[in-house]
């Protein structure tokens, strides 16, 4: 039985589906926005109404919970607390990343977002690829080539994320 004033509903999704926009069907193919750009609605007391432009990754979904809860926050979590957004101003942009591994039915794929801007790297078959989300939130119009510097400095922010920050799993041997 929920408790009135005390029940917190999060509602959220680990991804969309394609319906034909990219010559993609259904999910797992891609990283353009239609499968990474999910709902992610917070609901409960002391939480204001607002809607929140900015790009979040789900890693603050733990971390927001913990917050809420009056839990510490431990140093290990990659995210932090969407707390920071009840306020009236905005916490500093930062960059979001997705990612995409290989196996025998997908290739292999990373993604920033740094706002406006995103670059899909499809490390499988040499490819990269530019969006202004703001002006092209299709993802139609690749700016790689338009705006060199853009791109130079989000592929080496990817390039450090994939360094420093991705945890690869290797299935255990006995």
């Amino acid at each position: 039985e929920a408790l009135p004033g005390r029940t917190l509903v999060i509602l959220h999704s680990d991804h969309g589906e394609g319906f034909g926009e990219h010559g993609y069907r259904y999910h797992g193919q891609h990283l353009f926005d239609d499968l990474i750009h999910v709902p992610l609605v917070l609901a409960g007391p002391g939480l204001p109404a607002k809607r929140v432009a900015q790009p979040v990754p789900l890693l603050d979904v733990t971390p927001t919970l913990l917050d809420l809860a009056g839990a510490p926050l431990t140093g290990d979590l990659r995210g932090r607390s969407l707390l920071a957004w009840v306020g009236e101003q905005a916490p500093a942009p930062r960059p979001v990343f997705a990612e995409m591994l290989a196996d025998a039915n997908h290739s292999d794929r990373r993604v920033i977002i740094n706002w406006p801007y995103k670059l899909q790297w499809g490390i499988t078959f040499g490819e990269h690829t530019l969006y202004d989300l703001r002006a092209d939130p299709g993802e139609t119009r690749d700016l790689s080539r338009e705006r060199p510097a853009v791109f130079r400095r989000l592929y080496a922010r990817l390039r450090r994320w994939m360094s420093e920050e991705i945890e690869v799993s290797r299935p255990v041997r006995e």
